[in-house]
């Protein structure tokens, strides 16, 4: 049976979830910064530091990953990257993003994928959640 695509859409960068990340990592780096620490403690100090700061930056890196041509499929699976990507469990839908657990069907591989409100137009936004929604009712 040929797959038919049920909903399709351009992904943009979600500025709302770049501005989210960066609020995030701002506030733990100044909970580091800004706590009592003992005399001598400066290497957990910066070492603390240091990982927010590069968490921070791999944060940023797998949002913007998150763009380009995406589809979804009658068999629930995302076409995306020129790859097919099936969705394992249910997908998690909000009001502002929707978390989804893909497993790439040719590598087996692994990845969360977190989609925005704001990196589609509205119309690409409802459909999307109307059939997740229907997935998850199923």
């Amino acid at each position: 049976m040929q797959n038919v695509v049920l909903w399709h859409s351009h992904l943009r960068v979600s500025w709302k979830t770049q501005c989210l990340s960066l609020v995030i990592h701002g506030a733990l780096i100044l909970l580091v910064l800004l706590s009592p620490w003992p005399q001598g403690s400066w290497p957990l100090w910066l070492l603390l530091v240091t990982l927010v700061i590069f968490d921070s930056l791999r944060s940023q890196r797998q949002i913007r990953r998150i763009q380009g041509e995406i589809a979804l499929l009658n068999n629930f699976h995302i076409q995306w990257r020129r790859d097919e990507w099936a969705i394992k469990g249910k997908p998690m839908v909000f009001n502002r993003g929707i978390l989804l657990k893909l497993m790439s069907t040719t590598t087996k591989r692994r990845q969360r994928m977190w989609l925005a409100i704001d990196s589609m137009d509205a119309e690409a936004w409802r459909s999307l959640r109307f059939h997740l929604l229907q997935k998850n009712n199923s």
